[in-house]
Formats: structure tokens, C-alpha cells, sequence
């Protein structure tokens, strides 16, 4: 369902920060309309998150198909300071770790065979919610059923898939 296309840390004060974020206009793969998820997660340098379940490092997961340029929403989560930022886009927890200078390791998976960049998400999401016993720290709310039944039942039905996020992830099922 999905292809990893690109990674690096985004550190603020190194090279890849958020202005080299809109460096990825220059990408071919990243233009408008490209079906695009990403992951952030803590750098491996980082301390762990204690979701309920198990130990992990996801904050945020996201998709892309936009007609302004799908690499547009990488840099848009991080707000220019920590008392600056208007956006509806930028998201308050990668801000916070950003402008702190913890290390985010950035993972944009291109989505495969005409699947909806939605439905990329949605499994990601539910694989995290079923592996960690919640959504990623900076995700928000979904506006889906996620009661404990209906996260296992879309497990079972969408193993395969899961299984392959648990692996994103770096965890076992």
C-alpha cells in the first residue's frame, strides 16, 4: 500500500530544519495531487513515549494530496517561533518539540496502486491506536469510531496492513 520516498531528522539550528523542508518543492514526487502519508516520530536519540500500551516514538501522522503541492504540509506544521504562528495547519506538539531542538525523524511514504491517501492514513492511525493503545501524542481527534471493538475488528480484517505499521513503527504486533 505504501513506499517509503524519503527520510531525515529535523533538527532546528542544522541543516535539515524547517527551511530545508521547502526544499522538497524541488522533488518531482512531492508535487500537487501526489498521494503522499508521513510519519514524524522522535529521533532515535530521543526519549520514548509511554503510550498505554507499549513504549513508541510516533507524534504525528499525516497525509499529503493537496492541489497547493503535497510538500507544502512538512513545513507548515512547525510555526516560525514559539510565540508566532497563525496557520490552521501548524500542529502545537511539533512546534513544542521543534523549538526545543529535539531531533523529529520525518518519513514520507508515497501510497501505491490508486489507494485513497485517507485510507493510508486511517490504517496507520488504527495501527497505532491497536499497537499502542492510542493515537500519536500530537495527532488530535479523527471524527471516526475508534471504541475498543471496532479498532480489533478493522485489525483482524486489515492484518496484513497492520502488520507492515507495526514494523513502521518498530514494534511487533
Amino acid at each position: 500500500m505504501i513506499t517509503l520516498l524519503f527520510e531525515c531528522i529535523i533538527k532546528k539550528g542544522t541543516s535539515c530544519d524547517r527551511a530545508f523542508l521547502n526544499s522538497l518543492a524541488k522533488n518531482p514526487l512531492m508535487g500537487n495531487d501526489a498521494p503522499l502519508v508521513y510519519i514524524y516520530a522522535l529521533g532515535s536519540t530521543e526519549p520514548s513515549i509511554p503510550y498505554p500500551k507499549a513504549i513508541g516514538r510516533t507524534i504525528y501522522i499525516g497525509e499529503t494530496q493537496r492541489k497547493s503541492g503535497s510538500w507544502r504540509r512538512f513545513p507548515a506544521h512547525f510555526s516560525g517561533s514559539l510565540t508566532g504562528g497563525v496557520s490552521t495547519q501548524i500542529n502545537h506538539t511539533l512546534s513544542i518539540y521543534y523549538h526545543a531542538g529535539v531531533a523529529l525523524h520525518l518519513r514520507i511514504f508515497k501510497v501505491n496502486d490508486g489507494h485513497a491517501t485517507t485510507e493510508a492514513e486511517r490504517v496507520l492511525l488504527r495501527s497505532h491506536l491497536h499497537t499502542f493503545g492510542a493515537y500519536p501524542l500530537g495527532q488530535g481527534g479523527t471524527g471516526k469510531s475508534n471504541t475498543p471493538s471496532e479498532v480489533s475488528r478493522l485489525f483482524i480484517a486489515q492484518k496484513e496492513l497492520h502488520i507492515s505499521c507495526a514494523e513502521l513503527f518498530g514494534c511487533g504486533v
